[in-house]
């Protein structure tokens, strides 16, 4: 769900040069980031979950670990209201940059 506003917005708010460059950069990140360090950090949730006396069995240490990762979610939507405050002075950078070049 978040994916196509996030890489449309990114379209629009770079000028037309650096639309390849912002999209390589942008897709590095939420790969690295969510991708690469959501499993592990979930994971490693679980493991201490399952060390704290907080998990009767393992399947609740895993749901406990998941419970926990949902509170990103949170998180990023407070991030993305708060950046969509900025969205047109954004806009209208960007067409003044385009507006710029030769």
């Amino acid at each position: 769900i978040y994916a196509p506003p996030l890489l449309a917005s990114m379209q629009i708010l770079s000028g037309s040069r650096m639309r390849g460059t912002g999209s390589a950069i942008l897709l590095i990140g939420l790969l690295l980031v969510g991708q690469g360090m959501g499993p592990a950090l979930s994971g490693f949730l679980s493991d201490i979950f399952m060390e704290s006396n907080t998990a009767i069995a393992d399947h609740l240490s895993l749901r406990n670990a998941l419970a926990w990762m949902s509170s990103f979610f949170l998180f990023g939507s407070v991030l993305v209201f708060f950046a969509g405050r900025f969205m047109n002075r954004g806009i209208e950078d960007a067409r003044r940059f385009d507006a710029e070049l030769p």
